[in-house]
């Protein structure tokens, strides 16, 4: 569903899109994009929603300087060490001052919404009125309630509505995937790799990325193809010493997905264990992404906990936005979201294996005119967006703390062994 759909041509070019969505458009697999959403990391999207926080406190909303990108203020409190003493005195006494310390600051996090990818679609004198005629504005009525919703997609009246809607929405979606999914998408993966910090559980081995950002080195296939436990012991020696609840948020390339369509036709290794039952209860949600290997290096990998990372978009047309009005001057200003398809591969029941991916953005469309005066309408969506990573120094403010520089965003390459 899209957000504060607009009475005007916006709201109109809403049901365009969702006239479309259904044709089943192949798009890339943004894996990234996808897992920045991922359900398990609802709590933090929820944290950074700018819609849900308008009213809240402890959250200050507004724009950077300057500009017109909005900005959230996040605030938290890390851990920090006072001292201890090993007897019993009167507080405040002067007799031994160990133990003795302050309350110290709370943190605060500027998250910047400072990103925005659009493109412009130039709508001529066919459909420029379109969304202005009165048999299109009665079905738009009527799609809009639910009582009315299956007679007016039945109704024959509409025949030649649907078809320019189909029309509209199909402008918007050819050029979806390479005017604005794929550039999001290598934006996410070079940004979120900006915030990868140590990994307690693997050191750096002076060689592989740097001392606080760390690329390490992973065995996931022995010589003869068959399925490495040192992936295996990665996920889980991660997930206990950098001490994070839940399933760890998996993003990687065509070495990934390869390992893991390996699920159910893998037997015992040599060694005894299952390896399918190793695949099967791999603690991660595992996105794949078909850019990853190009952005960052072939079969690299970008690995997160469901707090560290975060997706989050403003709608600049809305009741926290820049432009709250429907209509200004021959403008309309509204929202639309757009679900886009994900493929991973043909599950175990024979299925193919799809995620979807939802996202909200504004579209403003301007009514003008061609170089011989015929009307024109262009149609312009537009993301801005931000991405929330945990900072260093969330956990503990003592540096000399391993935790210090573990953000939960880790790095790491996919091996095969000679």
């Amino acid at each position: 569903m899209a957000n504060n759909v607009n009475l005007g041509a916006a709201r109109g070019l809403y049901a365009a899109i969702l006239h479309v969505t259904n044709n089943y458009y192949r798009f890339t697999n943004v894996g990234t994009t996808g897992a920045l959403r991922d359900p398990a990391s609802k709590q933090i999207q929820d944290a950074t929603n700018p819609f849900l926080l308008q009213n809240t406190s402890g959250t200050t909303i507004g724009y950077a300087a300057g500009t017109s990108n909005g900005k959230l203020t996040l605030t938290w409190t890390p851990a920090y060490a006072g001292g201890y003493r090993t007897s019993r005195i009167g507080a405040g006494g002067a007799a031994d001052s160990n133990g003795v310390k302050t309350i110290q600051a709370a943190q605060s996090l500027v998250f910047n919404f400072d990103k925005v990818i659009e493109f412009e679609v130039i709508q001529p004198l066919a459909t420029a009125d379109f969304f202005l005629e009165p048999l299109t504005i009665e079905y738009l009525d009527k799609l809009e309630n639910p009582k009315y919703m299956v007679e007016a997609l039945n109704d024959g009246r509409y025949t030649g509505t649907r078809a320019q809607l189909v029309r509209v929405g199909n402008e918007i979606m050819r050029r979806l995937d390479r005017d604005m999914l794929i550039p999001m998408d290598d934006d996410l993966i070079a940004t979120v790799a900006t915030g990868v910090g140590r990994n307690v559980a693997y050191p750096w081995d002076s060689t592989n990325g740097t001392l606080n950002a760390p690329i390490t080195q992973i065995y996931a296939f022995k010589a003869d193809g068959t399925p490495d436990a040192d992936f295996w012991n990665y996920i889980q020696n991660s997930s206990r010493d950098n001490r994070y609840e839940g399933k760890a948020i998996f993003v990687g390339g065509s070495k990934m997905a390869q390992y893991m369509q390996l699920k159910g036709i893998v037997g015992l290794a040599d060694t005894g264990y299952k390896l399918d039952a190793q695949i099967e209860n791999l603690p991660v949600h595992w996105y794949y992404d078909a850019r990853i290997d190009t952005i960052l290096g072939q079969d690299e990998f970008l690995m997160w906990d469901s707090g560290a990372a975060a997706l989050q978009t403003w709608l600049n047309h809305s009741t926290y936005g820049t432009v709250r009005q429907k209509r200004y001057a021959n403008m309309d200003y509204g929202n639309m979201n757009v679900t886009v398809g994900q493929y991973r591969g043909i599950g175990l029941d024979g299925n193919l294996d799809k995620d979807n991916i939802s996202l909200d953005m504004d579209v403003r469309i301007l009514e003008g005119r061609d170089s011989a005066d015929y009307p024109t309408s262009r149609v312009v969506p537009s993301i801005n967006y931000g991405v929330f990573m945990r900072p260093v120094g969330y956990f503990t403010s003592d540096n000399t703390d391993p935790l210090y520089y573990m953000t939960g965003i880790f790095r790491g390459k996919l091996l095969t062994r000679a």
